[in-house]
């Protein structure tokens, strides 16, 4: 059994990877939320429908998902990139407590990332209801 030392040095390429992917899919979903939800955006200007607008953010989310889960890195780390998907892949005995520890944190750490990142790029837009 590895102890939690050894899971950090053993497979940290995976807990980069997942802090990659959930990171990169909030980016994703923060900048195409901001383009057709904002009040300022020329889009919403011209898509005028909100059920558009949200059909295309699910849209754009699930093709990000997908883009990310068949990546090689999201095949590297098994693409769990949700906290809850880690902690049930841990309650079935799939993967060690050692191991959800650090993609759990992982995970966080590239979320609040990919969420600081989008605020950086668009400001305001992104943190206004």
């Amino acid at each position: 059994m590895l102890t939690v030392r050894e899971a950090l040095a053993k497979h940290w390429p995976e807990y980069l990877s997942e802090a990659w992917a959930l990171g990169t899919f909030m980016v994703g979903a923060g900048l195409v939320t901001v383009l057709l939800e904002s009040l300022r955006s020329p889009v919403r200007e011209v898509l005028t429908d909100a059920g558009t607008r949200r059909a295309i953010i699910g849209l754009a989310m699930g093709v990000t998902a997908i883009v990310l889960i068949y990546s090689p890195w999201g095949q590297s780390s098994g693409a769990h990139m949700n906290p809850a998907v880690t902690l049930s892949y841990l309650l079935l005995g799939k993967i060690r407590a050692g191991d959800a520890i650090f993609y759990c944190a992982a995970q966080v750490a590239g979320a609040i990332a990919g969420v600081l990142l989008v605020w950086w790029i668009v400001g305001d837009a992104f943190s206004v209801p």
